[in-house]
């Protein structure tokens, strides 16, 4: 019988492969990405909980969250926060 007939050209089962490791890399993606914005969630609702509570640091937990969702933008702050105080 003909290989192509019965898909097992070698560059079918690769080209399967291919798909399945990127879409496995996209799923991993997905998953650290929804682990991410999970932990900032849980954060936030520590820090709001922490504002009207004043044993639990809510600031801090704020910081925390917004730290997880935007590090690029969190990352200037806090150089601009260090550089004001002169710790840096």
């Amino acid at each position: 019988m003909n290989a192509k007939l019965l898909n097992l050209s070698p560059d079918n089962s690769q080209a399967a492969d291919n798909e399945k490791s990127s879409s496995r890399a996209r799923l991993d993606e997905k998953i650290a990405q929804w682990r991410k914005y999970s932990t900032a969630a849980v954060f936030l609702f520590l820090g709001l909980l922490g504002l009207f509570l004043p044993v639990i640091p809510g600031l801090l937990f704020l910081g925390a969250a917004f730290w997880l969702v935007f590090p690029k933008q969190a990352e200037k702050i806090w150089g601009n926060l260090k550089r004001k105080l002169g710790r840096e």
